[in-house]
């Protein structure tokens, strides 16, 4: 056996010597001067830039400054890049043959103009302005990171008016592809990155988003790019941000476009810690001043909803949802009910709905309202022909009721068509009345009837549902 063993020893390193005779000798370490290559715009769009290879019995192995400013190795011979922004770039370029890898060749490569893709954004001349698009729904909304779009919260039309974000502008200069975030000194911020954005006021972090004192510093920039999912993406050195920070993560980051026309820009960004996709929509800000929505206009949106219908119902949260008091006074001073007291009357499932079309109104009482002794013979004739004490009696209603909102001085009320009402009935002559409008918001509503006769004035305060 160990004779077989030398012998096969014997023929390897015969085999070996042959090997490394002259003609098969390990070369020499290429030089940077035998590396050939080209970096040539695309013929049919100059904002594909070509990379090419062409030393013999070599293969490279590049590093390329991409778009959005992170650099890319490849060791392929041909590939292309799209930059959608004009500049000029950096890249460096080694070659490795039989005798390893040569010394570095830094060179740099010029992209001649910019993808039309990018005047959206900036502008012709790079000075657009972009601003929340506050009269929309969902302007800024979130929702589970892998929903097709945000199914937690979603804003309703300015409901961010008192956080101070509504007046920030944001402007991608083409000027070194600055970025320019005029907060008027103010900036919205989600909870979480409160200890971030403002440490002095809040070490401790927050519970609910504010508005905090903000100052852009002066090196931010932005990039736009394509990567390898075939998405759009801006992004933002520096900690730069589109106007809401909704986490310490989305400073500085990277955010798709889901939408850019020359009107419209819808962003959206990934916070892959928490499972959370954030929305973002802006619109164009005009040089001309916007025409003020007239006062029944604005009720009227807060009353109808402006793209989602709204349904009212008892605010029984608080005391006083349904009162009365001396018709003299502002307010009730004779019965205030107290949170759920009416619990027994089956009130508080009633849910009231205020249609645009048609100015329909419905009031979806679950089959039962609360009627008022006073009114139970005209409401329930037949299981009441002599009135009654409080009760809640059945009731479907009729087709065709409706509704209108008017301004009588400065006083806004709210109709009901006969033999209409918001729920509770007060009496036969609040049937089809008007009723005051103390407040109305985008969540609450609060009505006031004045029954002359019994010199009453009769209080009915509902929600949101």
């Amino acid at each position: 056996m160990n004779t077989i063993y030398k012998i096969l020893s014997v023929i390897l390193i015969v085999s070996l010597c042959i090997a490394c005779t002259d003609d098969h000798e390990i070369g020499e370490q290429p030089s940077a001067d035998e590396i050939k290559y080209s970096v040539t715009p695309s013929a049919d769009n100059p904002n594909v830039i070509h990379f090419s290879f062409a030393s013999d019995k070599m293969s490279p192995y590049w590093s390329i400054t991409k778009p959005d400013g992170s650099v890319m190795n490849s060791n392929k011979r041909d590939f292309s890049i799209k930059y959608f922004m004009a500049g000029e770039y950096d890249a460096r370029i080694q070659a490795y043959g039989g005798g390893g890898l040569s010394e570095e060749l830094s060179f740099k490569f010029t992209v001649p103009e910019n993808d039309p893709m990018i005047y959206k954004l900036s502008g012709d001349n790079g000075d657009k302005r972009w601003v929340w698009n506050s009269k929309v729904s969902g302007h800024l909304s979130c929702g589970w990171l892998y929903s097709d779009g945000p199914d937690w919260w979603i804003t309703v039309p300015n409901e961010l008016a008192n956080l101070k974000t509504y007046d920030d502008e944001l402007n991608f200069s083409l000027t070194d592809y600055k970025y320019v975030l005029n907060a008027h000194e103010y900036v919205y911020v989600d909870p979480s990155a409160l200890k971030v954005m403002d440490a002095v006021n809040y070490p401790n972090g927050g519970s609910v988003g504010t508005a905090v004192y903000y100052i852009q510093p002066d090196n931010q920039k932005w990039a736009v790019y394509e990567k390898d999912d075939n998405k759009l993406y801006v992004s933002f050195s520096n900690n730069g941000f589109p106007s809401y920070v909704a986490s310490p993560d989305a400073l500085g980051a990277e955010y798709e476009i889901l939408e850019l026309t020359d009107d419209i820009l819808y962003l959206k960004w990934n916070d892959v810690a928490n499972e959370t996709s954030w929305y973002y929509r802006f619109k164009v800000k005009s040089n001309e001043p916007e025409e003020p929505e007239d006062e029944i206009t604005i009720l009227t949106n807060y009353l109808t909803g402006k793209d989602t219908q709204k349904v009212w119902t008892w605010d029984n949260t608080t005391d006083g949802s349904l009162a009365c008091g001396d018709i003299s006074t502002e307010a009730p001073d004779w019965w205030i009910t107290v949170v759920d007291e009416l619990l027994a009357f089956d009130i508080y499932d009633d849910e009231l709905s205020f249609i645009k079309t048609g100015n329909a109104y419905k009031l979806d009482a679950h089959g039962l309202i609360y009627v008022n002794p006073a009114a139970l013979s005209t409401m329930d004739p037949i299981g009441h022909p002599d009135g009654g004490g409080d009760t809640a009696i059945p009731y479907v209603q009729p087709d065709g009721e409706t509704w209108s909102l008017s301004k009588e001085g400065e006083t806004i009320y709210l109709s009901f068509s006969s033999g209409a009402f918001p729920s509770y009935v007060a009496d036969p002559a609040a049937l089809g009345a008007k009723y005051e409008v103390l407040e109305l918001t985008d969540s609450k509503l609060y009505l006031r009837w004045k029954d002359e006769a019994n010199w009453t004035s009769w209080y009915y305060r509902f929600r949101v549902k």
